[in-house]
């Protein structure tokens, strides 16, 4: 059992990062149980808000109306990872609906900083070694956010309601094609 004396505040951070690391929907479904279990823990403790940080990938992989994604498109998540996302941003609309606990669900795009992970790891390597990267005709542009600029929304949102049982898209200010995100 989960202990949540004295907390009144919970920002849910657990999950697979990459759709690698789920091998089947049984997996996947198993994952999410303790997901679910947790947050019927966090209501039945009265928590009085729970931030989630989904993922973008949720909205599919590619946003083919040449603009960003908005809340009134239809998420069509492409792999495991982003069902997962999806599934527990559900659960939490369910779980937390008509209950004193506020929900701000976060959809994340990569997110980059310190000590990278996954495939930014990787180009991290290769402009540390000065191994060229072709990227010249990859135009297309991806929203990405720095570390602090997330810990600083999720702090933002710790201290006010605005985006009180709502979902959200954050980002950078700009968006990068390939080439200008590896320059910087």
């Amino acid at each position: 059992d989960y202990v949540l004396k004295d907390i009144d505040m919970v920002v849910h951070l657990i999950s697979k990062q990459h759709n690698n690391q789920f091998s089947s929907y049984d997996e996947l479904n198993k994952f999410n149980q303790s997901s679910i279990k947790f947050m019927n823990h966090c209501k039945k403790n009265k928590i009085k808000k729970f931030i989630y940080i989904s993922s973008l990938k949720v909205m599919g992989e590619y946003n083919y109306k040449k603009r960003p994604f908005s809340l009134n498109d239809n998420p069509s998540p492409k792999n495991l990872y982003a069902v997962n996302k999806l599934q527990n941003e559900n659960y939490i609309k369910s779980i937390f609906s008509n209950s004193l606990t506020k929900y701000c669900i976060i959809r994340s795009p990569i997110i980059y900083g310190k000590n990278n992970k996954g495939i930014l790891k990787y180009i991290d390597i290769l402009i540390n070694f000065y191994i060229p990267i072709p990227c010249k005709k990859l135009n297309a542009l991806k929203s990405t956010i720095n570390i602090m600029n997330l810990v600083d929304f999720i702090k933002f949102n710790l201290i006010n309601n605005y985006f009180d049982n709502k979902i959200t898209f954050v980002g950078d200010i700009k968006d990068y094609n390939i080439e200008n995100f590896i320059k910087i």
